[in-house]
């Protein structure tokens, strides 16, 4: 059976306050959504000294999906580090990173960070190709109800690199409720905006949908569950090219 090894770095303590489900990280909203792990956001505000985590995600009915993780982070003096190992794909495609990360705190309110990725991809009958990714960030956070995220990345390619810029805002309402939007700048393709809705009931519950609008509507919702170090999480979607396509993804994590 193959196993998929992927490393996820999660910069929130297990803590009720500050790490919750998968939620709307499934609309694309990755830089502010539950996904923001210090390999999505080295600027993200971290609540750790030290953390190794492990993760997976499965796609009933779309094997080719699937993936797992392990990460390792570290933070001092408001600064982060971390290194990730992630794999997925088929036996005939497939893709492999190792990433490390630095995020620095220059202010309560203000951060930046890097990323660096070796990305090696073997697709069958051809010779396994690298390339490198680099990801520039910077974060601002006047309040803890209020973020404002942003990502240049810079895909080294055999023929000329390959830019794109994110920016993602983070609303925290009463009672749980949360709203983020987001929208994606990519140099090649088309530029794509989301906006989803959460919702945490007593820390342990947490229900979302969301929308990505791109050339066509795409919808996401789901749910997940958190206990203790364990989060799992359960996931809907439905995409013109795609159809409709559900989600499990299960994390567990050392302090």
């Amino acid at each position: 059976m193959r196993i998929l090894f992927s490393l996820l770095l999660i910069p929130f303590s297990l803590s009720s306050q500050h790490f919750q489900a998968q939620s709307a990280a499934l609309a694309d909203l990755n830089l502010l959504g539950p996904q923001a792990l210090i390999f999505a956001n080295p600027a993200k505000k971290v609540h750790y000294k030290q953390r190794l985590a492990l993760h997976s995600c499965i796609w009933p009915g779309l094997k080719d999906l699937n993936q797992a993780s392990i990460s390792f982070g570290h933070s001092a003096q408001r600064k982060h580090y971390g290194i990730l190992l992630q794999q997925w794909g088929p036996t005939h495609y497939r893709e492999q990173i190792l990433a490390m990360a630095f995020g620095l705190e220059l202010s309560p309110k203000m951060a930046i960070g890097i990323r660096l990725d070796l990305v090696q991809k073997q697709i069958v009958e051809q010779d396994k190709a690298l390339h490198m990714t680099s990801q520039l960030f910077w974060d601002y956070h006047p309040t803890k109800n209020w973020q404002w995220s942003n990502r240049l990345q810079i895909s080294k390619q055999p023929l000329r690199p390959k830019l794109s810029l994110d920016s993602q805002m983070s609303f925290q309402g009463f009672k749980g409720l949360r709203l983020l939007l987001g929208i994606s700048l990519p140099q090649q393709s088309p530029s794509f905006g989301a906006f989803a809705l959460e919702y945490n009931f007593k820390d342990w519950l947490f229900l979302r949908q969301g929308f990505k609008l791109k050339q066509a509507v795409d919808y996401r919702a789901g749910l997940g569950f958190r206990w203790k170090a364990w989060v799992l999480d359960l996931g809907f979607q439905w995409q013109k090219a795609l159809g409709a396509g559900q989600q499990i993804s299960l994390s567990y994590g050392w302090l």
